[in-house]
């Protein structure tokens, strides 16, 4: 009873946030059966929430611009980033600024993970 109950206060709090129409400079997301493709720019910030289980939406994406903040499970990096650029990108999404970056936001609820491309100056 405990899990269907923390499954859905999860659930309600992952689709309240919505999902963003517009990143700002231009860049416009589509949202296509609820999950949004193509790149835009963000703000990443630590949501605050702290799970004993997985899936925990630890992150916050902010659009730069118009649309609802989103919570995120998880950041996903280039393939050809290096580790020590990784590690400064987690670093500054733990700030107060919080790390400016461009991607994507991709899932549903509790499995929306940004994927990174550019890290802004």
């Amino acid at each position: 009873m405990r899990k269907l109950l923390l499954a859905s206060l999860v659930f309600l709090g992952a689709t309240a946030c919505g999902l963003p129409s517009s990143a700002g400079d231009g860049d416009i997301l589509e949202v296509q059966d609820g999950m949004v493709v193509g790149p835009g720019k963000y703000r990443l910030t630590d949501s605050g929430v702290r799970c004993a289980l997985p899936p925990c939406p630890s992150l916050l994406a902010s659009p730069l611009g118009e649309g609802p903040k989103m919570m995120l499970t998880g950041l996903e990096f280039p393939s050809n980033m290096s580790q020590e650029a990784r590690q400064q990108a987690s670093t500054r999404v733990h700030t107060a600024e919080g790390l400016v970056a461009r991607g994507t936001v991709y899932g549903r609820g509790e499995a929306s993970v940004f994927s990174l491309e550019a890290v802004e100056p």
